[in-house]
């Protein structure tokens, strides 16, 4: 149960982020000891065997006692998503890498790859070449390096994805508890379905622990009045007055505190507002700003 009161505390995040949100499923991994190739959980080749996840109570002592285990030869275990077409997606999960370790996902177009290297989107490595804990690369499926990224060692990280199938695009959160984004752009280069994720030992140095995998569908609204021809804002860090430019009238600014506690509201319904931050002590906060049915949320640094 140590890992719920996380998930907890990171609800306010969706809550913010999304206007519309579903949980279709959490994968507490409540399965019994040794190899899964059941529920929705299978294997590179489609094929039970040593390919497959494997359960094992020996995780580390910040997660639950039965955690998924990748790191014996062969392993090539692929968590399916069911093969979505269309809408927004986000996926979330927690992860251990032992220290000097190495670790491996890739997103699938297909949730039964049967082999096949041509249903990779993307490949996610850390610590790929053994020497480097602690960074992260995003490769596409040309070979391309997109971004580097850091990530936490030692600890539990929480990772999470955010897929739009509607644009193809995909955000992810670079799992160091910072909630900065290791990257942000173009999923396929050539299309595709959202089928699942593949955990590889790809090299002899790979070795990392999964659990509590969540997965949502969300509502992807219209976001051509937040194009950056469109709308931005400044200063960030901010002082006294957070501007806005917009091309369309902004309907509503909420404004919350890091605990998700609302301390600020206004309703300009005017195109280019600004707002007061005078009066809000300094640190972090988050501002939700809605324009017709589309809203953004935006992470502002108060001095």
């Amino acid at each position: 149960m140590k890992k719920m009161y996380f998930l907890l505390a990171i609800a306010f995040m969706f809550v913010l982020e999304i206007q519309a949100q579903t949980l279709l499923w959490t994968d507490a991994m409540n399965y019994p000891l040794g190899p899964v190739h059941e529920g929705r959980w299978g294997s590179w080749s489609g094929n039970p065997g040593a390919e497959d996840l494997l359960m094992v109570n020996n995780g580390p002592a910040q997660m639950d006692p039965n955690v998924g285990y990748i790191g014996n030869a062969g392993q090539d275990a692929v968590l399916k998503l069911g093969n979505q077409t269309s809408g927004g997606f986000i996926l979330t999960w927690f992860m251990h890498i032992p220290p000097n370790k190495s670790s491996y996902f890739s997103i699938l177009k297909n949730e039964n790859p049967q082999g096949n290297s041509s249903t990779i989107a993307l490949h996610v490595y850390f610590n790929q070449n053994g020497n480097t804990p602690g960074l992260g690369s995003i490769v596409n499926s040309s070979g391309t390096l997109l971004a580097n990224f850091q990530y936490g060692t030692g600890g539990v990280l929480f990772f999470r994805f955010d897929v739009n199938l509607n644009n193809d695009t995909v955000k992810f959160y670079q799992g160091d508890g910072s909630g900065n984004v290791a990257y942000d752009g173009p999923l396929y280069s050539d299309g595709g379905n959202l089928g699942g994720i593949n955990f590889w030992r790809f090299n002899n140095n790979t070795e990392f622990f999964v659990d509590t995998f969540q997965f949502w569908s969300v509502e992807v609204l219209d976001t051509e009045d937040f194009a950056a021809d469109a709308f931005s804002f400044y200063p960030n860090p901010v002082k006294d007055f957070l501007n806005f430019n917009s091309k369309t009238a902004i309907d509503g600014i909420e404004v919350y505190d890091i605990m998700g506690k609302k301390v600020l509201q206004e309703n300009p319904q005017s195109i280019s507002p600004s707002i007061d931050m005078s009066n809000l002590v300094a640190g972090t906060y988050f501002a939700k700003v809605t324009i017709g049915d589309a809203s953004k949320t935006l992470k502002i640094i108060k001095k």
